[in-house]
């Protein structure tokens, strides 16, 4: 049986078996290992970073500022390699933090809404206008396709209870029209990530009820 050789930290004098588990490895040693155990070492580290928190952290911000186009860069070539694992973090995030969301989300809706009134009154007549040019969609029509959705939405199949929105599959802005035959039951984040993408072609859904 081979013996564990023992390495005393020079810090606190307690001995440890010398390996990588308790000494940081450093190649100026004769034994590649440092002079501290780990929990010295990493004490030290911290209380060293407090002592020059404020001069980190400037360096730091003034390193960001000027790498900050790169790193936009780099996060935007990510984001569009990884199209659906953003889309799936998202939404868990969103799922997770509806509820503290949302008393600041209203309250920030609420004073764009104020600050926006006269343009949103607008933006929504001319919205209402063009999509009861191209058809009509009655309440029934809305409740039938609920049933025939089981509560769920169309494009990830989650059950949205009473918090849905009602979505053209074929957006009105794309050539769409407001028929029953082209409306489904969606959930929110759903509805605001296609937005007015074409399905299956300038959007891919994330787990739809029906096969395409």
């Amino acid at each position: 049986m081979l013996e564990t050789l023992l390495k005393r930290c020079t810090k606190c004098g307690n001995e440890y078996p010398a390996t990588s588990e308790y000494f940081h490895l450093n190649n100026q040693t004769s034994d590649n290992l440092h002079r501290w155990c780990k929990p010295c070492a990493n004490l030290n580290r911290k209380q060293s970073y407090l002592r020059n928190r404020d001069t980190v952290l400037k360096r730091q911000h003034e390193y960001d500022l000027q790498h900050q186009a790169e790193y936009r860069a780099r996060n935007r070539d990510w984001r569009k390699r990884n199209k659906e694992k953003v889309r799936e973090m998202n939404r868990d995030w969103y799922q997770k933090n509806r509820d503290r969301q949302r008393p600041y989300q209203r309250e920030w809706q609420r004073r764009w809404r104020d600050a926006n009134r006269d343009a949103l009154r607008l933006k929504w007549r001319l919205r209402e206008n063009l999509v009861r040019s191209t058809g009509i969609v009655t309440p029934k029509d809305i409740e039938n396709q609920y049933q025939r959705q089981d509560g769920r939405c169309y494009w990830c199949s989650k059950l949205v209870e009473n918090r849905y929105h009602i979505d053209h599959v074929i957006p009105i802005s794309k050539g769409g029209i407001n028929t029953p035959d082209n409306i489904v039951i969606s959930c929110p984040f759903c509805n605001g990530s296609k937005n007015n993408l074409l399905p299956y072609e300038e959007w891919t859904p994330p787990n739809p009820l029906l096969p395409r």
